[in-house]
């Protein structure tokens, strides 16, 4: 039988009922629902005095629906009818006195199922009651609530959290690495957009959701009013009393089976201790990192899948975008490399290493880095689709460069995982390989690499590496560049001897015997040896020795300017 019968036995007398905020009946919190919703169809929505005689109506039958209190059948009719009597004559001629009547008989009705005489002193008390209750009342819905839905905790949460944002980081890349990606993504988000505004005309205005809450409040105050000071003090004894005798039951049940306790101290030490170490060996971390795991395994196959389905054949439609596609999608799956190699780097650490599953989780580890090296090897494929498209450049040095150092960088995650060292020793050894990677750059003759390879391109007769020939080139590049000055091109072969002059005369204005003083004008002419550069040289030795083939453009200008523009125009077209 619910609580309210059983009050309503304690209490013979027409007194005020105590209801505990914790106790409630079900059908009062849909009674504020559909108060909600009638008052908006009425009220918010309303346009004459029909609706109001409507929402008297509902509300009427709404109160003895929902009511907690001790009531009496006969005034519940009693006010009812006259409930109804006032919503048909609103139905067939309404004015405001008639508004008001109703009111003032909906409130009767009201107090009378929470209890209450209608009695001036308690009605006021009622009606000051009701109107600071609602925080009380909604209170107690939240904590019914969370009792019986059971709230998952933070750990739990996290291990949703953490899958949901991994795909939403890696995703995105991988978007954004596609140019066709980037533009279906686009659309589906246009429709998207074009929905929701759609939705969005059935979406409350701030001023209807400000009218909801005050029409839940009212009726949660009336339906449910706090208790008088007196009947606090009487709540309070009665569980006051009740603890008390809780805690007398528990002290007898202490005293009866003590002989008991000492029976089984040791057995129960002995559990105690295993189960403290098993929680001392496991870490709240694992389940999210477990499922943040296996969503990127499952989205790194899926990607690759498609990775490599569109780029390892090298079949690309007409007008394809090479430099978004290959260049931009580069970098970006390179980025994607590096976050994962800061994911494991992080994950595996501190507590999560002693725990006594790491074993499943280093597994799953090794997948996801067998799927990170596929990775690798799909931007290395982009790479050199693009160095294959129009021939190499600094940047695409430097691209390959930084996939190699971070790869490295990931082979030295995957050795701390297996090692189970701290970040500390991972941080020291990707130090080493990015110093690696860019001690190589700058040591080994990367220039002169550039213009070998471009220029035997060029040589063989494939024309689209000439966009990065002659083009501020360094003196190592240039010598390297030599060839081109018997192309079978005559735009490129006079290009090259108009921009190789340009190089000469350079080169001779910087090799003309200068004057070097100090404030005291001492000479510093016997110091111009540490000036030397041997590319230098080098160069100025073999265009000197070729000077006869540039000598129209060394006598004129005009003539090298036309030649260097016109070579410019020309391979331009293989950007």
């Amino acid at each position: 039988m619910e609580a309210s019968q059983n009050e309503t036995q304690n209490n013979p007398r027409n007194d005020p009922v105590v209801v505990r905020d914790g106790t409630f009946r079900r059908r009062e919190p849909m009674a504020i629902v559909l108060a909600v919703v009638l008052a908006d169809a009425t009220l918010y929505h309303g346009a004459g005095y029909a609706g109001i005689a409507a929402l008297f109506a509902g509300l009427g039958i709404l109160f003895p629906f929902a009511a907690t209190g001790r009531r009496s059948l006969l005034s519940t009719a009693f006010f009812f009818v006259l409930l109804l009597l006032l919503a048909v004559k609103l139905l067939w001629c309404g004015n405001v006195v008639l508004v008001i009547l109703g009111g003032l008989v909906l409130f009767c009705l009201a107090a009378i199922q929470a209890g209450r005489r209608l009695e001036c002193p308690e009605a006021m008390i009622y009606l000051f009651q009701s109107l600071v209750s609602a925080p009380a009342v909604f209170r107690s819905y939240m904590c019914r609530c969370r009792n019986t839905l059971r709230f998952p905790g933070f750990f739990t949460w996290m291990s949703v959290l953490f899958p949901v944002l991994a795909v939403f980081i890696f995703g995105t890349i991988f978007i954004l690495a596609n140019p066709d990606l980037i533009e279906r993504t686009a659309q589906i988000w246009n429709r998207f957009l074009d929905e929701l505004a759609r939705i969005s005309r059935w979406v409350p205005f701030p001023s209807q959701i400000f009218f909801w809450i005050v029409i839940a409040y009212f009726t949660a105050g009336f339906l449910r009013p706090r208790p008088t000071g007196i009947a606090m003090v009487v709540d309070a004894g009665i569980d006051g009393a009740r603890k008390i005798a809780a805690a007398g039951n528990e002290i007898r049940g202490i005293l009866a089976n003590e002989h008991h306790r000492d029976v089984a101290a040791k057995t129960g030490e002995e559990r105690q201790e295993s189960v403290s170490s098993a929680q001392d060996h496991s870490s709240p971390f694992y389940a999210p990192c477990r499922n943040m795991l296996w969503a990127v395994i499952a989205l790194f196959a899926l990607y690759l899948v498609f990775e490599y389905k569109t780029n390892l054949t090298r079949d690309f439609p007409k007008g394809f975008d090479y430099s978004r596609h290959m260049h931009n999608g580069a970098a970006f799956l390179t980025f994607a490399l590096a976050v994962s190699t800061f994911v494991l780097s992080v994950v595996f650490q501190g507590r999560l290493l002693r725990d006594s599953r790491i074993g499943k989780l280093k597994r799953l580890a090794w997948i996801w880095s067998a799927l990170n090296f596929l990775l690798a090897i799909a931007v290395f494929n982009r790479l050199f689709i693009y160095i294959d498209l129009n021939g190499l450049s600094r940047l695409r040095i430097i691209g390959l460069l930084g996939t190699a150092a971070v790869v490295l960088g990931f082979v030295m995650v995957m050795r701390k995982i297996a090692m189970e060292k701290r970040l500390s020793w991972l941080l020291h050894r990707f130090a080493w390989c990015v110093f690696s990677m860019v001690f190589l750059g700058m040591v080994l003759p990367v220039d002169w690499y550039i213009g070998h390879y471009n220029t035997t391109r060029v040589a063989g007769g494939d024309l689209a590496p000439s966009i990065f020939l002659l083009r501020n080139n360094s003196e190592e590049e240039l010598l390297a560049s030599l060839p081109l000055l018997d192309s079978k091109d005559e735009i490129i072969r006079d290009g090259a001897r108009a921009f190789f002059a340009q190089a000469l005369l350079r080169l001779w204005a910087e090799g003309e015997p200068t004057t070097l003083s100090d404030d005291s004008g001492s000479s510093f002419r016997s110091y111009r040896w540490t000036a030397f550069q041997w590319s230098d040289a080098l160069l100025r030795k073999r265009l000197e020795a070729r000077s006869d083939e540039m000598r129209k453009y060394l006598d004129s200008a005009g003539e090298r300017d036309s030649a260097i523009k016109q070579f410019q125009r020309y391979t331009d077209r293989w950007i």
